[in-house]
């Protein structure tokens, strides 16, 4: 008993002395939910990226972004689409740190008639990191039981 209780006096006094420390994790959505849940799923390089203030519907926005459109799982976008694009935190988790001429796997919803991407802990990948993804959003059975078996919207 003696030993338990000196166990659990040091683990007590061991962190109480470390130093601050944060989380970082983002929730680990699955493809079928991130398919589902988006209005619009592509491919595209980032063409342009313009400045633009927060706004009343937009508080966190950051840049108008203009991809070009490299492939489309989803939503109706042509060869090319302009989203609203977040704040982007670096020191935040699943940083996306958009870059013109870089290529992203994009999932985005529609927000006051505007799609929206996510940068920090969203469910966008840049491209290099993306090609088991996109293999899977080109399989029927990814979109069969996205349509058959719903996530509800959150």
């Amino acid at each position: 008993m003696k030993k338990v209780i000196l166990s659990l006096l040091a683990v007590c006094f061991v962190s109480a002395c470390a130093p601050e420390a944060f989380a970082c994790s983002c929730a680990g959505f699955s493809v079928r939910q991130k398919f589902r849940e988006a209005d619009a799923v592509f491919l595209g390089r980032v063409a342009e990226m313009t400045p633009f203030g927060p706004t009343e519907d937009f508080p966190m926005a950051m840049y108008l972004v203009r991809f070009e459109v490299e492939k489309r799982w989803r939503g109706d976008v042509g060869r090319g689409v302009t989203a609203v694009a977040d704040v982007d935190m670096p020191v935040m988790c699943g940083d996306l740190n958009l870059a013109v001429g870089e290529s992203y796997l994009i999932y985005a919803p529609r927000e006051k008639g505007r799609l929206r991407v996510l940068t920090d802990c969203g469910p966008n990948l840049n491209a290099k990191y993306a090609d088991e993804e996109m293999k899977r959003l080109g399989g029927f059975w990814l979109r069969a039981r996205a349509r058959l078996y719903p996530y509800p919207k959150l």
